[in-house]
């Protein structure tokens, strides 16, 4: 392959290749989606497990600012499959459960706040129970005999899997790799994931300089009008955080 530019962070240059399988395109302009998502499931995987209890590992992720934009449109891609967008849904988690940057922009309640602005929180954990519900995480699959590993796909199975949006999910390969310690693992980070955003929720940082715009009074606004959408705001967020 041609150079992709200059000498990047090895973290960085996986995430880079992550966002241009979500990009490419066959020569007829569709996108070779079976391909793509295995590719992207399998470097999501890589870089959950990179990032676990690793803070510095948050940290040099989050270096690169268009990493975070990259994960929350991934997260609204609706030619993603359930699973990428999952994996997605759990990488941006870990980038607040190990986080332990003092910076602006990068800090835990920044984060939370991106995906509260970008996604609402009611989507973005709505993304872990599709995935739980999903071939690759379902617990049934690790009770039921194992299938041979050259089974082939009839194309009937394969319209339906494009359907469900798992596409590939039964790839001898995936299936593999995403074994019972890793969907266990996965389990473990939800959880936490869920815990640390009320907390981050709860105990704001004082020092935050940036305000939602929501809170800010519009020009020519009256007063009853600016209450109304402040109350407004507040029962979004109230909801919000019952749904975490």
């Amino acid at each position: 392959m041609h150079s992709m530019g200059t000498r990047d962070p090895l973290m960085h240059r996986i995430t880079k290749y992550l966002a241009v399988a979500s990009a490419m395109n066959n020569k007829d302009g569709k996108s070779n989606g079976k391909t793509n998502a295995f590719v992207q499931q399998l470097i999501l995987r890589l870089l959950i497990i990179w990032l676990v209890d690793c803070p510095s590992a948050v940290q040099c992720f989050l270096d690169a600012p268009p990493h975070l934009t990259y994960l929350l449109e991934l997260l609204l891609n609706q030619s993603a499959t359930i699973c990428t967008r999952g994996l997605g849904a759990v990488l941006l988690g870990e980038c607040v459960l190990y986080n332990k940057c003092i910076e602006s922009g990068k800090d835990a309640f920044a984060i939370v706040d991106a995906i509260s602005q970008k996604t609402g929180l009611s989507l973005y954990f709505s993304k872990f129970d599709e995935m739980q519900k999903s071939f690759l995480f379902s617990p049934e699959r690790f009770t039921e005999q194992c299938k041979p590993f050259g089974r082939l796909i009839s194309a009937e199975d394969a319209d339906q899997n494009d359907a469900n949006g798992r596409v590939n999910d039964d790839h001898p390969i995936l299936v593999s790799l995403f074994d019972a310690g890793f969907v266990a693992l996965v389990g473990s980070l939800e959880a936490n994931i869920r815990d640390k955003f009320v907390e981050v929720y709860s105990n704001p940082k004082a020092k935050v300089a940036v305000v939602p715009a929501e809170l800010e009074r519009r020009r020519g606004e009256s007063d009853g009008d600016y209450i109304n959408r402040l109350k407004s705001f507040v029962e979004k967020q109230c909801s919000e955080v019952q749904v975490m």
